[in-house]
Order: structure tokens, then C-alpha cells, then sequence
């Protein structure tokens, strides 16, 4: 359910399997800008392919008000969602989507 597209120069979309708090929308937009040309912007789209719940930061979580509270994978979920989008936009195709 994970996808990062390149939409045209400069603009991408990665797709989101959840509910992503703001600020961890935040930290995976910013994941994913790391690894692509420089300037370019991304466009988060949540609820995309796939529901799997809430995903939030780490602090997020230790507070388990409702949205930790309500992230079933645990502390470390959206790390992992971040890596494997970045391994993704790593292997875009300059043409393509991925």
C-alpha cells in the first residue's frame, strides 16, 4: 500500500496506508524530500490502498491520548513506514513511478 509517484518535475506523491497525525505527516514528507532532487515538493495522500489505522510520532505515542492509544503497530510504525518510503523514492526512475 506504500507508493512514491513523481507527478512531474519537481512534484511527487507518496501514498499513506492510515491515518497520519499532522505532525507525523510532517516528518514523513520531510523523510521523503531527503531522498529526492533537491527542491522538490511532496503531496502525502492518506487512506490510500489500505487502512491499517493511525500512525504517529513516537512521542505521539508515549502520550497514548487517542491517537496513540489507537496505533496498533506500535511505537516504531511510522519509522518504519518513512524507510521503506524512502527506499522507494530512491528507486524512482527519472521518467516513472515506483
Amino acid at each position: 500500500p506504500l507508493g512514491v509517484y513523481k507527478l512531474w518535475e519537481g512534484m511527487y506523491l507518496a501514498t499513506l496506508p492510515g491515518e497520519f497525525t499532522a505532525m507525523n505527516g510532517k516528518e514523513v514528507e520531510r523523510s521523503v524530500q531527503a531522498v529526492l532532487p533537491g527542491g522538490s515538493a511532496v503531496q502525502l495522500l492518506g487512506l490510500a490502498n489500505e487502512y491499517v489505522s493511525y500512525f504517529t510520532t513516537c512521542c505521539e505515542y508515549d502520550a497514548q491520548h487517542y491517537e496513540g492509544a489507537s496505533t496498533p503497530w506500535g511505537r516504531a510504525s511510522s519509522g518504519l513506514i518513512k524507510h521503506h518510503l524512502q527506499k522507494l523514492g530512491r528507486r524512482l526512475p527519472e521518467s516513472g513511478a515506483h
